[in-house]
């Protein structure tokens, strides 16, 4: 896609709703500007994507506590990691759950009936999901995910979830 925009006295562009809405840029939502040569190179600052080998280390130690048929990921619209042999990149989140995280909601099975978070990826529903926000900006969430049977040890892992989560937080802060 190519879009011609004329810079304003100030240097300013307007990025084009059709461009934001693809690339799921929101108000204050920050952008990485890159100069290559004689190009520009705009794209949506992904927090999460930058410290994906941290990122894989927290999602190892937290699937090392989980029993078998649980999963531990991490997510934003861009990136999904797991310890797991099961391939959760490329996912693509419902609309339910993108609900969920742009409320900035912490979902548990236990107060609510699980759901899958998943467009793409059958069978897979929502146990315990914590909200990623760093400054204020919504980044993603760490969540466990699993078949509809496995609820066995969601309670004593959740302080651990939680406070990877804030781990997270404080590391990528």
């Amino acid at each position: 896609m190519s879009i011609i925009k004329r810079i304003d006295s100030l240097g300013r562009i307007v990025l084009p709703k059709s461009v934001r809405k693809s690339l799921n840029i929101k108000n204050s939502d920050e952008v990485e500007i890159e100069c290559s040569k004689d190009k520009i190179i705009i794209s949506k600052y992904n927090v999460v994507e930058k410290n994906e080998m941290f990122l894989e280390n927290i999602v190892q130690v937290l699937h090392n506590y989980l029993p078998n048929e649980l999963y531990v990921v991490i997510t934003d619209t861009n990136i999904a990691l797991n310890a797991s042999n099961l391939d959760f990149k490329g996912l693509k989140l419902s609309s339910r759950y993108l609900m969920l995280l742009n409320n900035r909601k912490t979902f548990k099975e236990s107060i609510a009936p699980s759901f899958n978070p998943f467009e793409n990826y059958k069978n897979m529903y929502l146990k315990l999901s914590f909200p990623i926000i760093i400054d204020s900006t919504l980044c993603g969430s760490i969540a466990i995910v699993g078949k509809r049977e496995s609820a066995t040890m969601i309670k004593k892992i959740e302080t651990l979830v939680e406070y990877c989560r804030d781990l997270i937080i404080k590391i990528m802060y």
